[in-house]
């Protein structure tokens, strides 16, 4: 029997099954090319769910491991960086975690979705080349883009959680508008982290972000000339100062956030010797920066007294771990001591804002 002769095939017309499946996830919409310009961009990726590649490579390991392979490329560290005062930006080294998380989640449908959210996770609009002498133009334009490429994938609004900025005075009327916009349409974002803000712009800050609220953000680390951004914060809970001695910080917290539960301002206070914090404060986070106040002496307990007159249980949690504490700290002229101070918290916010009825000093018996 004579084999059957093809059919002639229309080039043009529509493919079926799988192979129409593969060309359609190729013709998906790329995203805008303000997000593609950007390092942490993300392009379209083919691949279905369910593919070869799901249960293979980094996708089979626990996602601890993959963790832990990750923390191979640099990370900014929180409040830690330093950066020059002639070009003050991080070095791309920073990026290439985001390369690497951006190629893994072009690789196919099931890597996007394992990798799509870490890649967004964190925005860093603050590297730049050392010998980029222009780079306030590339961190103004790169943070136009961000501001037009997130309008235009909402969908990548949700993953991002922290951002690491440094703010200059290129085109301040053209970029800091947009940018403030954009991060007040973050849903999760929760930390700011100012690595640099030059110290003539705070007009421009305060003109950027007017009529914008970030009420999402509980962290906010940068020098203490940003207090404008700090003042759009109201719902902030931990503020850090990386340079100057905080004082215009301290002065918005007090009318503008009133939520502020903790307060570092480390460099600014190399003399520190009395601190008064609220008892139920993270108090593994404060021993550990106590060698740093070589001055320091007394500590100050905020407390509440309930009905009964007793002291609240977790006051002897306080009490015991900053006795272990002192301990371990080097010798000084001043005798530590820990301070209560009993205050009746239930009269406290009265509608006339009147005193405590009940607000007492009492010194901790120190051990010999």
């Amino acid at each position: 029997m004579p084999p059957r002769k093809r059919k002639a095939t229309d080039s043009n017309a529509p493919s079926t099954g799988k192979k129409a499946k593969t060309i359609a996830a190729e013709k998906v919409a790329s995203p805008p090319a303000s997000v593609q310009e950007h390092d942490a961009s993300i392009l379209p990726c083919g691949g279905e769910s369910g593919s070869s590649t799901d249960d293979k490579a980094m996708l089979s390991l626990p996602p601890e491991l993959v963790n832990e392979i990750l923390k191979c490329y640099p990370e900014i560290v929180i409040g830690a960086e330093k950066v020059s005062d002639h070009i003050p930006v991080l070095g791309m080294q920073y990026l290439e975690r985001t390369r690497v998380l951006r190629s893994l989640s072009q690789v196919c449908r099931a890597y996007r979705n394992a990798f799509l959210p870490l890649l967004w996770e964190t925005i860093h609009i603050c590297c730049c080349s050392e010998q980029e002498k222009s780079f306030y133009k590339k961190l103004g334009d790169t943070m136009i883009r961000y501001a037009a490429g997130l309008e235009a994938s909402p969908a990548l609004k949700p993953f991002i959680r922290s951002a690491n900025l440094v703010f200059t005075r290129y085109k301040t009327a053209e970029v800091l508008p947009p940018f403030a916009r954009c991060l007040e349409s973050l849903p999760n974002l929760r930390t700011i982290h100012i690595i640099h803000t030059h110290t003539q712009m705070t007009t421009a800050l305060k003109t950027g972000f007017e009529n914008v609220t970030l009420s999402n953000i509980r962290t906010i680390i940068g020098p203490g000339n940003c207090h404008e951004i700090l003042k759009r914060c109201p719902n902030v809970t931990t503020v850090w100062c990386t340079t100057g001695d905080g004082s215009t910080l301290v002065g918005v917290m007090r009318k503008h956030c009133p939520n502020v539960e903790e307060l570092r301002v480390i460099k600014a206070c190399p003399k520190l010797r009395i601190l008064d914090i609220q008892y139920h404060a993270d108090l593994t986070l404060i021993t550990q920066n106590l060698p740093f106040f070589k001055f320091f002496h007394t500590i100050i307990a905020r407390a509440p007294i309930n009905e009964t007159g007793n002291e609240d249980p977790g006051m002897d949690n306080f009490i015991n771990h900053f006795k272990a504490a002192f301990k371990k700290l080097p010798s000084i002229d001043h005798n530590r001591k820990i301070r209560i101070h009993y205050e009746d918290w239930s009269s406290k916010w009265s509608r006339n804002n009147k005193p405590p009825l009940v607000s007492f000093y009492k010194d901790v018996e120190m051990d010999e």
